[in-house]
């Protein structure tokens, strides 16, 4: 459970000979039997001189250039913490033309967000500064910080709402103790408070430093100790965060070279703003939920189940470097159905399966169905999994790279349908994700295998908006939201409101009745239920939840309609919306 030497990477010493014939042994610790580790690789062999080796930090030793990056790859540094931050802010246009810059790591920062941090985002100049790289295109990935709790997370540079802040997990997806989260948090612009982190990130374990100790003395000259032949730990959001730099520089090259016209990335120099967003929108559509699948790691944290949601603690969850390729790089026909393989043996099992749909205006149908599980521990599984599918809109992301869901589905048994309609067409990435398989968790040798299928439902399109009264909100604070759908035939209107939220029926007028889904953990506020029509105009109010510990980010959508009396509902583009529950009562009692 550990990235060091110790765990994972085990190096053995044998006494120091010539030549000699040796036997090497693998087998379980202290006689046990069975062990939930795996061993991969036995490699055997001496170890080189050191002074037969190439870029060595030593005065004799040849250089390396950029020594650990990707053939052809190169890496540009600026030494410093925020005085370079500005300098690349000042020039970022600079930096994109000349060394075609995609996106920048900060593994710096101190206290940001809601309550403790406040006017770290407020008075300090880095968000702005961050606000800067992105309009030039330049995506920043920040470390979300190491203070342990997620109240007082998220300092700056992590904090800027443009910035992908990167909480720290072990090997198998268990968020480690030290790592920041972050309830809320506030920048230079006026849109109010939002939630933080957006993602985790591999960034080590305590153990990790705690083996690195062990590795060397660094106050002894290496000539006056035994030869350092060991793995050096290291641990920090500051590890976790150029994790998911390498994957969003992978992302916005496959962007650029291989994906589709309408979500490509134009070349460094002629990026900007909304390129960047892009950008981040798939970092974030395509992690996965790890509330259920590494619950046995997660240290001092409790992330939870959030359907696609933002989580206090990790979230929208683990990066994904491979889902996130294949959204935008691999094209799936309206009609057509594919085999998927997710599991839990990671990091050699994907967590999610993914790709895009350019589709005409109408209404589609996308859907999963759970076939078999494989692997040495299958037989281990007691249930169908759990596998949630999601329909993004590739093109055009929510506020500041947030995920604009355009349909959603839970799939408790492995099999989610959902439908969406289009009036005017376009590119939408398709995520199947993996959020449980009773029985089992991360490291167990299971995989999931699934089809997943498209078709072309044709009939009717239909468009929908929303609105409300802001994106912020304290507990009991009511919320009035609007909504409007056109259709070309006659439908029902249903929304979706989170269940944390009190409906107040008795103020709207419009709302002919609410169904309550514990289990789903949603609200449906029906408008037009016995009298369907081609245009629908309703307006409602809603509560927010008072209770601190439901200080959240909460989803409402998408609007669906029905044009068949309810058998069958789509889902709306561009009718989700993310308002942020700081639980505090607004009553006070004098």
């Amino acid at each position: 459970t550990s990235d060091a030497s110790e765990w994972d990477n085990n190096v053995v010493e044998a006494p120091a000979e010539q030549s000699g014939t040796y036997t090497v042994y693998v087998e379980t610790a202290e006689g046990e039997t069975a062990t939930a580790a795996y061993v991969e690789e036995v490699t055997v062999g001496a170890f080189r001189d050191p002074d037969e080796t190439v870029g060595e930090r030593a005065d004799w030793g040849d250089d390396g250039f950029h020594a650990g990056l990707a053939p052809d790859q190169s890496i540009v540094c600026l030494q410093g913490l925020s005085a370079p931050t500005e300098d690349l802010g000042r020039l970022a246009d600079q930096f994109a033309d000349t060394f075609n810059m995609r996106t920048v790591n900060m593994s710096w920062g101190y206290v940001g967000g809601l309550p403790l941090g406040a006017a770290a985002g407020t008075f300090d100049r880095i968000p702005a500064t961050i606000k800067d790289i992105a309009e030039a295109g330049i995506l920043t990935c920040a470390a979300a910080g190491n203070a342990a709790t997620p109240v007082n997370g998220n300092g700056s540079p992590a904090v800027a709402d443009e910035a992908v802040s990167v909480a720290a997990t072990g090997p198998l997806d268990g968020i480690s103790g030290y790592s920041s989260g972050g309830i809320g948090a506030v920048d230079e612009d006026d849109g109010g408070a939002y939630m933080k982190p957006d993602l985790t990130a591999a960034g080590g374990t305590l153990t990790d430093l705690a083996n690195a100790a062990l590795a060397g003395d660094a106050d002894t000259p290496e000539d006056e100790q035994p030869a350092i032949r060991d793995y050096t730990g290291k641990a920090g959001t500051s590890m976790a965060s150029p994790y998911a730099t390498g994957v969003s520089g992978l992302v916005a090259q496959a962007m650029e070279e291989d994906a589709s016209d309408a979500i490509s990335l134009p070349a460094p120099a002629e990026a900007g703003f909304g390129d960047a967003m892009r950008l981040k929108q798939v970092l974030l559509a395509t992690a996965t939920e790890t509330a259920l699948t590494a619950a046995p790691y997660h240290r001092a944290k409790t992330p939870t189940y959030d359907f696609g949601g933002r989580d206090p603690y990790e979230g929208y969850g683990r990066v994904n470097p491979g889902p996130a390729i294949d959204a935008v790089t691999r094209d799936i026909s309206p009609s057509s159905t594919t085999s998927e393989v997710v599991g839990l043996n990671v990091p050699e099992d994907e967590r999610a399966a993914a790709g895009y749909l350019d589709v005409e205006p109408g209404t589609y149908e996308v859907s999963a169905s759970f076939s078999h599980f494989a692997g040495g521990d299958a037989g281990a599984t007691k249930e169908n999994p759990h596998v949630d599918l999601f329909v993004y809109d590739a093109e055009n992301p929510a506020d500041n790279g947030e995920p604009n869901v355009v349909a959603r589905a839970q799939g408790l048994s492995g099999s989610p349908s959902a439908s969406f309609t289009t009036d005017s067409g376009g590119v939408y990435y398709v995520v199947a994700k993996l959020v449980e398989v009773p029985g089992v968790v991360n490291g167990d040798d299971v995989q999931v295998h699934f089809d997943l299928s498209t078709s072309t439902l044709q009939g009717f399109v239909a468009a929908g908006a929303r609105s409300d009264d802001g994106d912020a909100f304290t507990g009991g604070q009511t919320n009035k939201v609007d909504i409007s759908v056109e259709a070309s035939d006659a439908v029902e209107v249903r929304d979706i409101v989170p269940y944390e939220w009190d409906v107040l029926e008795e103020y709207s007028e419009d709302v002919n009745y609410v169904e309550r889904d514990p289990f789903d953990g949603k609200k449906y506020v029906y408008f037009n239920k016995d009298a369907a029509t081609e245009a629908v105009d309703a307006s409602y109010f809603a509560e927010a939840p008072d209770a601190a510990d439901l200080s959240n980010a909460y989803t409402f959508g998408p609007v669906q309609v029905s044009p068949d009396g309810g058998e069958t509902w789509v889902q709306l583009s561009g009718t989700s919306d993310t308002n942020v529950v700081v639980g505090t009562d607004t009553d006070t009692d004098l």
